[in-house]
Order: C-alpha cells, then structure tokens, then sequence
C-alpha cells in the first residue's frame, strides 16, 4: 500500500498556549449549554474545535465564503455554510490520536449523529481529521459527500476488535481514508447533488 505523505494533508500546528485557550472556551461553553455528561465528552468536544480551526484556517487560504456556526446553539448536525453557486453545509469529524493516518485507517460517525444526519437531510459534506495529540497537529485527510458516505460505509459494532490494543469503543459508521477526495483548490467542484446539479466555488 503506497504511504501517504505529509503533502497530501493541510496541517496546522497549535501552540499549547493556543490549546489551553481552547480548552477554557470549550469548557465554557459546555456549561453553559448544560451538555448531558459534559465532562465525560470534554476531551472529545475540545479536540473537534481543532478540527474545525483547522479547516477554517483552509478555508480562510483559499479564499472561501463561509460561516461558521461554532456559537449557533440551534445548529449541531453541520459546522460551517460555504457559499458559491449554491450554498453547501459541512460537518467537521475530528479524532484525536499519536498515530499518523493511514489509507486503510477508519473514519467514523457515531450512530447517533449518522441518524440525526439521515433524518434531518441538511449536511451535505464531511470532512474528517485527525488530532495529533503528540505533536499539537492537526491534519485534514479529506472530505466526502454524505451521500457518499451512505454507500461506501459500513456498521462497526461496539466492542469489535480492531487490533491487538484496540477495541470499537462505541456503535458507528466507517469509511477508510482511501475512499476521501483530497481538499484542494477546487474543493467540491465536482460534488453532485441528487439531482445532478453541480456545486461549484
């Protein structure tokens, strides 16, 4: 299998004053909000708002319209609008981990929010990274359409083993990395919708 290179991800690279400040807002904004088992979650809140700086910072290089909805509490099932032609909604999955990623390694939607997108209709891009909690990194390894992610995914149950040291801590849906288009200077122009107009920015 060929091995990705550090060209193929946009990176961006945190400073520990830049993560703690984070953390702080994260928390903040948590209570506030009066998140069931806040706590439990906080290290999984903190690390999608790197993802999601992450992705603003491509977006911000590249010249892109967006809002970001980081603060709109009546908006969870998508991160940000980007407007061209058509305006196009994107969640941001992000995982925290000391391994650099591979093609073959996974990229997950938990259950829970998989149905709410199913249900609800109204996010029509994901883009997955990864949180390198050694080096403060974090790397955007591509995106992919929902509905293409409906037909590629498959069910990986709690409790699977997926390695010597690692069991599925929880039910969701995978990808691999293999099956994401690479971001780039003409990000979706050539996403179709289900009716076969194209996106484009």
């Amino acid at each position: 299998m060929k091995p990705i290179t550090m060209s193929e991800f946009y990176t961006v690279k945190f400073s520990n004053r830049s993560i703690d400040h984070i953390k702080d807002v994260t928390d903040k904004k948590n209570k506030a909000l009066n998140y069931n088992n806040w706590n439990k979650r906080f290290d999984t809140r903190w690390v999608g708002t790197c993802g999601e700086l992450a992705f603003k910072r491509w977006l911000d290089r590249k010249e892109i319209v967006y809002d970001y909805h980081a603060d709109d509490v009546g908006i969870d099932e998508f991160d940000f609008t980007l407007y061209g032609k058509l305006p196009i909604t994107v969640d941001v999955k992000t995982v925290s981990t000391k391994y650099y990623p591979k093609r073959n390694y996974a990229c997950n939607v938990d259950v829970k929010q998989y149905n709410k997108l199913m249900r609800k209709g109204t996010t029509d891009l994901l883009v997955f990274s990864r949180f390198m909690t050694n080096t403060n990194e974090a790397l955007l390894v591509g995106w992919i359409a929902f509905k293409e992610f409906i037909n590629v995914c498959v069910l990986e149950k709690k409790g699977t083993v997926l390695n010597s040291k690692m069991t599925a801590s929880t039910d969701s849906y995978k990808c691999k990395i293999s099956d994401l288009h690479r971001l780039s200077s003409t990000f979706v122009s050539d996403y179709k919708t289900e009716i076969g107009k194209v996106y484009s920015i």
